[in-house]
């Protein structure tokens, strides 16, 4: 579906007057890109370069913060990251320069471009950039301080060999759908995620220094990509300035790094001080002018947005804009962490990734905004909200404080803080015993910061499932976990927890009671109904589970829609998801209604398949989010809901609502206008059945074989 047609759509599905506010907005952003595209063709997209700026420093992270593990890992990982080595959303381990011959995805593969041979002067960025920028990257460019460094394509698809032009201004550029091509992969690597781990590698060295690269070389590498970045991507110009999102989240993870560094007292030098204090600036100002914000449907893009710019306004100068950004920066992150996160903590766009991503921006971005109370009082008291210009509603002087149970008072609700610990707990129910995440609806793989590894050291992969830093920090930030412990009681030993504790200053919040489902249901009369069906309208399946000493537990998100029990390495997951609230966004929603995933003795018996790529191809994406790739019934002649010609939108033809929820089992109902669908699962001592049923006179579709399950974005098993 076009653009313009999908604006149409949406325009005739609102109120007229909304549509025409909308309207008139899109057309004011519009002509105001207009007149910034040119102004960057004319004049240079780069700020002024204050002499004077310098950074806060905000954390202090030691050696010993560090266990033995991470440290491991840091040492197998800083050696391929210095070698510009990156493995990303299943690209491999693929050392990236400009030139480089790629794989390709989908039969398609695309001819490498140019090689370039550096030099000091920079003269190799003539033809790279464009003209009103070139000057410009040349001076950044020739404070790279090693005459070896070799720059990064940080514009390339480094699967596909797709490649977008870093002289074109970002307004120009498109995301190509269905040619093989994923736009993903240059964003990933310009969030630049890998910087703050090697900043740690660095702080690590001296007490560890048979298991890492010299101090030196890695402080030194961790500047040259920096410089090599600012250098090759002036602000609004290649691809890495065409999502908000990326900006938002690259800006973190630069300050994150420096400030790392400078905690340990090592310095990158005050040239590249200011490089990244006018950076900073020029990220806070791209996405305050070009927030992901609407009305209604707001996501995990607003988010990290606006953690973006509380990031960037805590580092920067809290001069008159600096205060605003900030202010309305935590106003805005408490209250739609209020509003994606529904009751029982589950995110409200149906995903149990982006669940984490959403959750993971939250934790980190509330303990900033109570850290910056602590060292800053009265911040969010006193400050000009016209000082900035927003298209988000943004009048109020004061930000409203509020008084906790262990007495501490904050512009953080204890309604957001109550959802954000229920969240963190739907994550830590959500785990395998292989420590991935069960997957429901769209897998992003997408991270604020990448701090800690969980690495196979056999294969040098990463676990993209893994879970484990949104719940650490969460953690970190309750007072109830004592010296932020972790899942089972046990002290953490995760690096999150020692920088959330840095951010926030130490300040902590009451943890939240858990607030279990009672049962309810007539599960026994649900199951003789389905048994009693005409044959092809009934299926049942059972499953050995084998004896067990061990006693099944329970617990439910019923607004989520998943119902989860346990026993030693066993699991069942059902899915059974009411109607999304009004003004959540499904694009990341899957037909998985009355899906069940099922974990015997530690080995998948059924399991979600996850997602494996967006915009690269039409055909896998549409495979990964139909009811084929998951175990559900569906009826032999009509669809729930039938994937379309948008890539982010599923047209659902009815929801789920739970019939019974007991210590043996849990049933759910599917109810359309052309007919019900039923499953029932029942634990029924050493086995599990599944009991599928529907009204519909052609009876059940029967069950496909799955997809391959994937690993995370881009990676099938």
């Amino acid at each position: 579906m076009s653009t313009a047609v999908h604006l149409v759509k949406r325009a005739l599905s609102m109120p007229p007057h909304r549509a025409v506010r909308k309207a008139i907005g899109l057309g004011r952003r519009t002509m105001a890109a207009r007149r910034r595209r040119a102004q960057d063709l004319r004049a240079g997209s780069h700020g002024r370069l204050d002499m004077e700026a310098g950074l806060a420093h905000l954390m202090t992270i030691t050696a010993d913060a560090m266990s033995d593990d991470l440290v491991s890992a840091l040492g197998q990982l800083s050696p391929l990251y210095l070698d510009h080595r990156f493995d990303l959303l299943g690209s491999g381990w693929t050392q990236v320069a400009h030139g480089i011959a790629c794989p390709g995805m989908f039969g398609r593969s695309y001819p490498p471009g140019p090689a370039v041979e550096p030099d000091s002067d920079g003269t190799w960025l003539e033809g790279i950039i464009n003209r009103s920028n070139l000057a410009e990257s040349q001076r950044i460019w020739r404070l790279v301080d090693d005459p070896a460094y070799r720059p990064i394509d940080w514009q390339i698809d480094f699967k596909s060999g797709y490649r977008w032009q870093q002289d074109r201004h970002a307004y120009d550029l498109t995301i190509p759908v269905d040619v093989g091509a994923d736009v993903k992969v240059p964003w990933e690597l310009g969030r630049l995620q890998h910087l703050p781990r090697l900043a740690l590698a660095a702080i690590a060295a001296d007490g560890h220094g048979q298991a890492l690269p010299p101090r030196d070389r890695i402080v030194g590498e961790i500047g040259n990509q920096i410089l090599d970045f600012l250098a090759q991507n002036p602000p609004r110009f290649g691809v890495n300035w065409l999502c908000p999102m990326d900006v938002a989240i690259r800006s973190v993870n630069l300050l994150l790094a420096a400030d790392l560094l400078a905690g340990a007292g090592l310095s990158l030098g005050t040239d590249l001080q200011r490089e990244l204090a006018r950076a900073a600036r020029e990220h806070r100002d791209h996405v305050l002018a070009h927030l992901e914000w609407s009305e209604t449907g707001r996501s995990n893009h607003y988010l990290s947005d606006i953690v973006g710019v509380l990031w960037t306004s805590a580092y920067l100068p809290l001069d008159g804009h600096g205060r605003a950004a900030a202010a309305f920066a935590a106003r805005e992150l408490v209250n739609e962490t209020d509003a994606q996160f529904l009751d029982d903590g589950g995110n409200y766009e149906g995903s149990s990734n982006y669940h984490c991503l959403s959750g993971e921006l939250a934790s980190f971005g509330l303990a900033l905004v109570l850290g910056l109370e602590a060292r800053t009082p009265g911040l969010f008291d006193s400050f000009n909200p016209e000082a900035i210009k927003v298209r988000v509603p943004f009048a109020q002087g004061t930000l409203p404080s509020h008084r906790h149970d262990n007495g501490v008072r904050s512009v953080v609700s204890p309604a957001a803080w109550t959802k954000l610990e229920r969240a963190a707990r739907f994550a830590r129910r959500l785990r395998r015993p292989d420590g991935a995440i069960m997957q429901v609806g769209d897998t992003d793989s997408g991270r604020l910061c990448k701090l800690e590894p969980q690495l196979d050291p056999s294969t040098m992969r990463e676990n993209d499932l893994d879970s484990t830093a949104f719940t650490s920090a969460v953690a970190a930030l309750s007072d109830t976990s004592g010296p932020a412990r972790g899942d089972h009681g046990a002290r953490s030993t995760r690096i999150e927890t020692a920088v959330i504790r840095s951010l926030s200053g130490g300040t902590t919040l009451p943890g939240a009671g858990e607030e279990p489902l009672a049962s309810f249901g007539d599960l026994d009369s649900l199951v003789t109904m389905l048994r009693g069906l005409p044959e092809r309208q009934r299926r049942c399946r059972q499953y050995d589970t084998g004896a067990s000493q061990d006693v099944w537990s329970r617990c439910a998100f019923p607004a989520f829609g998943s119902f989860l029990f346990w026993r030693g390495n066993d699991r069942i997951s059902f899915r059974c998801a009411p109607a999304a609230p009004a003004d959540a966004p499904t694009g990341h929603r899957h037909d998985d209604d009355l899906s069940v995933e099922l974990i015997v003795g530690g080995t998948a018996v059924i399991e979600d398949p996850g997602t494996y790529v967006y915009t690269a191809s039409r055909a896998a994406r549409d495979s990964y989010r139909s009811a084929a790739a998951h175990d559900c019934p569906r009826a032999a002649s009509w669809d729930v809901a039938a994937p379309g010609e948008a890539l982010f939108e599923l047209r659902r033809q009815g929801f789920g609502r739970c019939l019974a929820w007991r210590a043996d089992g849990v049933a759910g109902l599917l109810q359309t206008s052309k007919g019900s669908l039923w499953r029932a699962i029942l634990i029924e001592g050493d086995r599990i059945a599944i009991i599928d049923g529907t009204d519909s006179a052609d009876g059940l579709r029967p069950l496909s074989k799955l997809p391959l399950r994937c690993l995370g974005y881009g990676r099938q098993s």
